[in-house]
């Protein structure tokens, strides 16, 4: 039977469109697939394959992507607009640029940032916003935070939206986790993490090159998930079981509360 090696291996895992032909390759190990098509299968998807049509890379070095909207089933059917969400977690470096100061347990430039509460980063948001230039999102203070929705600057994204990134959007091939089906290779989590969290983007992203959506630290969503009590994380982190980085699991704590495993990504209205 035919055998990628480990270099052709992980030269078909750096394809933007790996998730679109890594069904191909146990057919091709097999000999269900001929080494002839097995490449016109792989011509075939590269030719398909429709980039992300737009990044922002902000003045602090912090890329979003654009999320096409669509629609995907809870409960109920959710339909989401298009809007940005953050490549990666927002890390260390990016904080200290708009914050002067970083609150970590865990020490690094590009390690993600964390102990910080929802509080902390919704006053990142509207400072990122004035230093860019941008309509910030928030007014308000305490339990009182509003959100305008219809201005340009940076916010947390919706516990929807989140989903829906991390689904892969309107390229989700329905993964248990964001990107795989199997937890290793998209997340850190508590058994593979070594009891810390791990440098942002180092695992394989998801169906929109989006990474960390599982695993590494969990993430801040706008939402309230007890009125007045508690607010929205979700991904996962270093630190929890597998099952707590499905797509699909939803957690919460009170928005003021530090955490060395709860961090966040940004996102901007489109």
């Amino acid at each position: 039977m035919p055998k990628l090696t480990e270099e052709q291996l992980n030269a078909i895992k750096s394809l933007p469109y790996y998730s679109d032909v890594e069904d191909l390759i146990p057919l091709y190990e097999s000999g269900i697939l001929s080494q002839e098509k097995f490449n016109e299968e792989l011509l075939k998807a590269r030719e398909n394959y429709k980039p992300n049509p737009t990044s922002i890379l902000s003045s602090e070095g912090i890329e979003i992507v654009l999320v096409e909207g669509g629609a995907f089933q809870v409960r109920n059917k959710v339909t989401i607009s298009d809007f940005y969400i953050g490549k990666y977690q927002v890390t260390q470096a990016q904080w200290k640029t708009v914050m002067g100061d970083n609150p970590c347990y865990f020490k690094g430039d590009n390690l993600p940032v964390e102990q910080v509460s929802w509080y902390d980063v919704v006053e990142f948001c509207n400072k990122l916003s004035e230093m860019e230039g941008l309509q910030k999102c928030y007014s308000g203070s305490g339990d009182n935070i509003l959100c305008n929705f219809k201005a340009n600057g940076y916010r947390l994204p919706i516990e929807d939206e989140w989903e829906y990134a991390a689904r892969g959007g309107n390229r989700s091939r329905d993964y248990k986790y964001s990107g795989s089906d199997n937890v290793g290779d998209v997340a850190w989590y508590k058994a593979n993490s070594g009891s810390k969290t791990h440098l942002v983007g180092t695992k394989q992203p998801n169906e929109l090159g989006i990474h960390d959506m599982s695993g590494n630290v969990w993430e801040w969503c706008w939402d309230w998930h007890t009125e007045g009590i508690n607010r929205v994380l979700r991904g996962g982190s270093w630190y929890t079981l597998n099952y707590y980085c499905f797509v699909a699991y939803s957690y919460d704590d009170v928005p003021g509360l530090r955490f060395n495993s709860f961090g966040f990504r940004v996102a901007r209205t489109k």
